[in-house]
């Protein structure tokens, strides 16, 4: 009995995966913008751009979404048209 709880542990442990295995991601970052004009209408940009990188380990993909993710930050000097993105990196199936 013993042994087949050693073993089935043994078994679960070498299933998981790995943080410093390497993997193929699709990142795809969303780039917004928007801008208020002065009768009141609000106008919004948005573009999407994606990428497949490989040879990322999981930190690695962490690290892309977060350099790769922006806040909102005004970009005009009346502060009416702001910008931010963000970035999500999914693993692809090998």
């Amino acid at each position: 009995m013993k042994k087949l709880l050693a073993l089935s542990v043994l078994l679960i442990l070498l299933s998981c995966e790995k943080l410093q295995d390497d993997y193929c991601w699709k990142c795809t970052t969303f780039y917004y913008e928007r801008w208020y004009a002065d009768w009141g209408d609000v106008f919004e940009k948005r573009e999407v751009d994606s990428t497949e990188v490989c040879g990322m380990t999981e930190r690695d993909a962490s690290k892309y979404e977060k350099y790769h993710t922006m806040p909102h930050h005004i970009i005009s000097t009346c502060g009416d048209r702001i910008r931010w993105q963000d970035c999500y990196c999914v693993k692809m199936e090998q």
